[in-house]
């Protein structure tokens, strides 16, 4: 049996078990968050897990493939009897870590299988992972963080732009939605804000020629690369301009797939997308790294095709294992 971790709405995952299933393989089972998940039972010290997601069984012993595309584990549905408010909230608190506990144990589990992608890689530190960049002698933007007086303690000299340190979080004000973007940012304007503010961090503002999003498999040494042009002059988000920019296929050169492959055995991701920038002047820069990322946009708009290779893997593994 293959079980396969994901969101709902993550249409990669329904393009792959297309081409699964275009392949004659049936036996899986898809968790989404918001399934009805049951634990029928959990035996030590055999190890013996069973659970059924909407009704469907899994007996882990029948389990011999695991693919984690993202997301988590549905709490099972329960019910407490508690008057008191505060006592609700604690019983919840106390709830919600016992399923805490109890979720990473069966995550830790299923990644024992043969798999692809990993639970407890799924969240990553920006910070950390501009470090083993430029480890990996990646080049990386010039970065700053600093809660007041940036004027003091970098060049002013350079442009900067301004990111957040870790994701973007949607913001809704009567009911409309916002969203982040890395933005260019004035060092007097900060210097001069009134109300005392987040620890902010700031890079140097790059020449770019394009921006370049990679999806890379390890094990095999394929990238998927796709380059984005934008013809806007303030281009430090081509996410500002989805609908003007260009999109196309383009290559790495074999120095930067090399240094990309050591950050990956570093970190331990068999999967990876690689947010990178190509300068003016031809060089390339390292922004940012998502585990899993959005490898359909990639997929479709440059007709790589991973979502048929992504099911050939798993057929091949998964193959190997049966017999």
């Amino acid at each position: 049996m293959i079980v396969i971790a994901t969101k709902r709405n993550d249409f990669f995952t329904d393009s792959v078990i297309n081409w699964l299933l275009k392949f004659g393989v049936s036996n899986f089972v898809r968790i989404n968050e918001d399934d009805e998940l049951i634990i029928e039972s959990i035996n030590f010290p055999q190890k013996n897990i069973s659970l059924s997601i909407n009704r469907q069984k899994i007996d882990f012993d029948e389990v011999s493939f695991f693919w984690y595309r993202g997301g988590t584990l549905p709490i099972p549905k329960h019910e407490w009897l508690a008057e008191d408010k505060r006592l609700a909230q604690q019983v919840k608190q106390f709830v919600n870590y016992e399923w805490k506990v109890l979720r990473e144990f069966l995550f830790y589990m299923l990644q024992q299988k043969e798999h692809i992608g990993n639970y407890f890689l799924a969240e990553t530190n920006k910070l950390r992972n501009l470090c083993i960049a430029k480890e990996c002698d990646l080049l990386i933007p010039d970065t700053y963080i600093a809660q007041n007086n940036f004027s003091e303690k970098i060049n002013r000299g350079s442009k900067f732009i301004v990111k957040p340190i870790g994701e973007c979080f949607p913001f809704t004000v009567n009911k409309q939605s916002y969203r982040l973007f890395t933005q260019e940012v004035d060092l007097d304007f900060l210097d001069n804000y009134t109300l005392k503010h987040f620890p902010s961090l700031l890079q140097n503002k790059i020449d770019v020629d394009f921006e370049i999003r990679v999806f890379a498999f390890y094990e095999y040494r394929e990238f998927y690369a796709m380059a984005i042009f934008t013809a806007q002059t303030d281009n430090v988000d081509y996410r500002k301009f989805v609908a003007t920019n260009r999109y196309l296929p383009c290559s790495l050169p074999e120095n930067v797939r090399k240094k990309l492959l050591l950050f990956m055995k570093k970190m331990k991701l068999d999967t990876a997308s690689f947010d990178l920038i190509k300068t003016k002047s031809g060089e390339y820069v390292f922004l940012e790294v998502n585990p899993f990322g959005n490898i359909e946009m990639i997929n479709e708009t440059c007709g790589y095709e991973i979502d048929k290779r992504f099911a050939e893997i798993i057929l091949d593994k998964y193959s190997d294992i049966l017999w």
